[in-house]
């Protein structure tokens, strides 16, 4: 279906530009509609890690994934990072 589709364009893309962020939150997404949240938030962990200092989507995406898994407290660790970042 639709979600083995987006897993194979994923997967070039990651192989094309592994160090590309916005290819780390599509695997982020994947891994999610497949179930599998643990790779969810390993991917947008390493989407953060490709973009430090950029505290826009990787940055609410994972302060996101937190929330969703029943952990505000590092939700707000990410967007407090962020808003200091980048007031």
């Amino acid at each position: 279906g639709r979600l083995d589709e987006a897993r194979i364009d994923v997967a070039r893309a990651l192989r094309l530009r592994p160090h590309d962020p916005m290819a780390r939150l599509a695997e982020a997404h994947v891994s999610d509609r497949s179930g599998d949240g643990d790779a969810a938030m390993r991917a947008i962990d390493r989407s953060v890690r490709l973009c430090p200092t950029d505290f826009g989507t990787p940055w609410r995406v994972r302060a996101a994934g937190h929330l969703s898994r029943g952990d505000p407290e590092r939700a707000l660790l990410d967007v407090t990072a962020a808003v200091r970042a980048s007031p």
